[in-house]
């Protein structure tokens, strides 16, 4: 009798555990299901990159936020009938085990953290329709949004923090960077009017200039920002640059980021986006400080 008994809990185990490893695997093909679905979204969204890239500066920000916003109500839609994977912080979570198990160390995952947030903040602006641009450029297969820029002190010193959003991107490091180039017209000094004034200057479109001009690597790039946020659409990458404080006599910003794109032939395209820019007092120097740029005198038409 008791061997019976032993017999029938041993067969009771073994039929539990082989519901707990089915039900392990219909989880697993669901996640598959579900992350399959999920690509084809991501597909179709790609499908407009070619024409977000090329739309006009005047309703480039409305092209981009309403593709996002018919891409999320697709993800809606996709999120009822799998509502057990919705979790915005999922791949975050992931990280932060690893952290807890000591896979990963402080450094790194604090940088994860940077990096999410920055990919979050974009991703929510573009759901919510608040994305707002600052300026918009494209060429002929890259197009670059500086979607916020803010001060902040960095290393000893305000620094601006240029965000920005690159659309054509592709994760296989087909984008390489070439020049930035900054023009930043400048008021009139004291001599100068005197000059212009007495009608001595060559011409009077002739104005002061501050020049910079380095090499146009953002300085954080997240080319893959699914990787933080899952749901983000493909084709875009996250960025910021930094950017010195302007002079306190600052008109305007001329700006010109170079950029390189590798084509599956093996040719390489090049892009030059150009922007100008109105500068807000926040982002000047106190009248008076230095900047550390050359200047120069720049003439604003053609020579007659």
């Amino acid at each position: 009798m008791g061997r019976v008994v032993g017999l029938i809990l041993v067969l009771a185990v073994a039929v539990g555990g082989l519901g707990f490893v089915f039900k392990g695997l219909d989880s697993q093909v669901k996640r598959l299901k579900f992350e399959n679905e999920r690509s084809v979204l991501k597909a179709k969204f790609q499908a407009r990159m070619p024409h977000l890239i090329q739309s006009d500066d005047e309703h480039a920000a409305f092209d981009l936020v309403s593709a996002v916003k018919s891409y999320g109500k697709d993800l809606a839609e996709l999120y009822k009938k799998y509502p057990e994977f919705r979790d915005p912080d999922w791949a975050l979570k992931r990280y932060e085990q690893d952290y807890k198990d000591k896979k990963i160390d402080e450094k790194k995952m604090q940088g994860i953290r940077e990096r999410t947030a920055m990919v979050r903040a974009v991703w929510e602006k573009l759901l919510k329709g608040e994305y707002k641009p600052v300026a918009v450029a494209h060429d002929k297969s890259i197009r670059v949004d500086l979607h916020t820029i803010e001060k902040k002190a960095s290393e000893g010193e305000e620094k601006l923090f240029v965000h920005v959003l690159i659309l054509g991107i592709l994760a296989d490091k087909s984008l390489s960077y070439g020049t930035i180039a900054m023009d930043v017209p400048l008021e009139d000094d004291e001599a100068t009017a005197k000059k212009r004034k007495a009608g001595q200057l060559k011409d009077l479109k002739q104005e002061r200039k501050a020049q910079i001009s380095g090499q146009g690597e953002p300085n954080t790039l997240i080319p893959e920002p699914d990787k933080w946020v899952e749901d983000f659409p493909p084709g875009m990458g996250v960025a910021f640059y930094n950017f010195p404080m302007f002079p306190g006599e600052a008109k305007g910003l001329e700006l010109t980021l170079g950029y390189e794109v590798k084509n599956p032939g093996g040719g390489h395209v090049v892009n030059e986006l150009k922007y100008k820019i109105p500068l807000d007092a926040s982002w000047k120097l106190p009248a008076g400080a230095a900047f550390g740029a050359d200047e120069a005198n720049a003439n604003t038409g053609d020579d007659e």
